[in-house]
C-alpha cells in the first residue's frame, strides 16, 4: 500500500481498511490466516469467530459448557445410585 498516492488513499478508506485487515506487515493481525486467505464475505460471516479471541472465547465457552454438562450427569447419577443403595439398605427396618 506504501505504492498507493496518500490523497487517493485518504479519500477510499475501504482500501487501509482492507489491507489492515488482510495484510502480514501490520501491528494488529485479527486472523489466525492473515495472508489474505479470508476474503470479504467470510470476514462478514465468520469472522467474530475465526478470529483470534473468538476462537478462544469459543472455547472456553465449549470447556465451560462441557464441564457443566457432565458435572450434572455425574451428579445425577451418583444421587440415582444413592437412592438405590439406601432403598436396599433400609428395606426391611421400620421407621
Amino acid at each position: 500500500m506504501s505504492n498507493y498516492d496518500p490523497k487517493f488513499l485518504s479519500e477510499n478508506s475501504i482500501l487501509i481498511w482492507w489491507n489492515s485487515l488482510t495484510s502480514s506487515n501490520n501491528s494488529y493481525q485479527p486472523f489466525i490466516w492473515n495472508e489474505g486467505f479470508l476474503s470479504c464475505s467470510s470476514f462478514a460471516l465468520f469472522g467474530s469467530i475465526l478470529s483470534q479471541y473468538g476462537i478462544i472465547s469459543m472455547s472456553f465457552l465449549l470447556l465451560v459448557l462441557g464441564l457443566i454438562y457432565f458435572g450434572y450427569r455425574t451428579i445425577s447419577i451418583v444421587k440415582k445410585s444413592k437412592k438405590l443403595s439406601n432403598l436396599t439398605i433400609n428395606k426391611g427396618v421400620k421407621l
